[in-house]
């Protein structure tokens, strides 16, 4: 994650498949935020994180206000793609760094040490295209904003 006034993007680990760790520290986070901005967020992130924390009992915040970035572009414009690979490519903003199933099954099965940095590298440098994209993208269709601190 990321606060939009900064430049440093941050990251957490997991230890050997074990997300509570992980969860207590990032929980904080969400909860002191003002605006949560993700892509595909509404449907995925953010339900899978309120389950994990209902899991191992960590507070999380009932409600946030949320930014999808796939809600933004389904309803404001007519890509070929909503995907945000295709989006940064598009806009010209860069794209994801490609990765592939045994990388995320080497992490989770064999804690394996070198895959958890490459998804650690694959992840910052996707919250740094989603802030690009979303930023070309509420020129264009502005979305609700609160200017705050926001982790994207």
């Amino acid at each position: 994650w990321k606060w939009a006034d900064e430049n440093k993007v941050y990251s957490l680990r997991w230890d050997k498949g074990n997300d509570k760790e992980l969860l207590k520290k990032f929980a904080p986070v969400m909860n002191s935020a003002d605006e949560v901005i993700g892509q595909n967020s509404d449907r995925f992130d953010i339900k899978w994180l309120r389950a994990r924390c209902l899991y191992h009992d960590i507070p999380l915040d009932v409600k946030f206000n949320s930014i999808d970035t796939l809600k933004m572009a389904k309803a404001g414009f007519y890509f070929n793609s909503n995907k945000l690979d295709y989006m940064g490519q598009f806009m010209g903003l860069g794209k994801k760094i490609k990765t592939e199933y045994d990388l995320w099954k080497n992490i989770v099965l064999n804690n394996d040490e070198k895959s958890m940095n490459k998804m650690i590298l694959y992840c910052k440098q996707d919250v740094s295209l989603l802030e690009k994209v979303y930023n070309k993208l509420q020129q264009y269709c502005p979305v609700k904003k609160f200017r705050y601190k926001m982790p994207i």
